[in-house]
């Protein structure tokens, strides 16, 4: 069975709930996906007994243990994504300017972006203040996608950004942005589980504070939802 859903992109925990409540009611044996791909060694090499070696020998160079790098592996219908890099934050992005906010924005949908292919929220939080809204949806949305499968795509860029880098009394600045995002895959053991759709030009509003040397992000909101006139 396919699922297609669609969703706005101001509401990424609606997402998640209505993703687990139409999977859960789909007949798990109808999956299609890709045939799984066979898993890459990560193993190290393993060390000789040197046990029967004389004390004084000098230890074989060529046979010392060396542990292999594991290589990143991005998300596709066979298996979830592994050992992804994080994004570098840009040298930019350190600037209390309004440059500076602009590419700590940037990056912040960088790691938004890597959170949902990785599962991993780590690299977020730390950029973000813990009473973040919209991180605590995140956080909820991707723990109901990873029970069930995982997520593939839905890259998420800053297409335009406007402040007046004015801050408030509070030291807070704000930007209002556009962004980005790809369409948004979910796949299982099983096979294709549905999609989202793509949302080639999403307003969001960011807030953001300076403290001590370094951006935090404070919330990521959308406008209010506006109901069409009938007609």
């Amino acid at each position: 069975m396919s699922i297609t859903f669609s969703r706005a992109r101001s509401s990424v925990l609606a997402l998640a709930v209505g993703v687990a409540l139409s999977l859960t009611a789909c007949d798990a044996s109808a999956g299609t996906g890709d045939e799984p791909r066979e898993a890459r060694a990560t193993t190290a090499t393993a060390s000789p007994d040197t046990s029967t070696a004389p004390a004084t020998a000098p230890p074989d160079a060529s046979a010392q243990p060396t542990a292999a790098r594991a290589e990143p592996r991005p998300a596709s219908s066979a298996a979830p994504a592994a050992n992804l890099p994080i994004p570098a934050m840009p040298a930019e992005a350190d600037e209390e300017s309004r440059e500076g906010l602009e590419a700590f924005t940037s990056h912040w949908l960088s790691l938004l972006s890597y959170s949902y292919e990785a599962n991993d929220l780590e690299p977020l939080r730390a950029v973000s203040d813990p009473a973040c809204t919209f991180c605590a949806d995140a956080e909820t949305a991707m723990a109901q996608i990873y029970q069930l499968g995982w997520a593939l795509g839905g890259a998420t860029t800053l297409a335009d950004f406007s402040t007046d880098f004015v801050p408030d009394a509070a030291g807070t600045y704000t930007a209002e942005i556009t962004t980005t995002q790809g369409e948004i895959f979910y796949f299982s053991g099983e096979g294709w589980l549905g999609s989202s759709e793509a949302s080639p030009n999403s307003p969001h509003t960011v807030t953001a504070r300076y403290v001590d040397g370094a951006w935090q992000l404070i919330d990521y909101t959308a406008p209010p939802a506006t109901e069409s006139p009938e007609g």
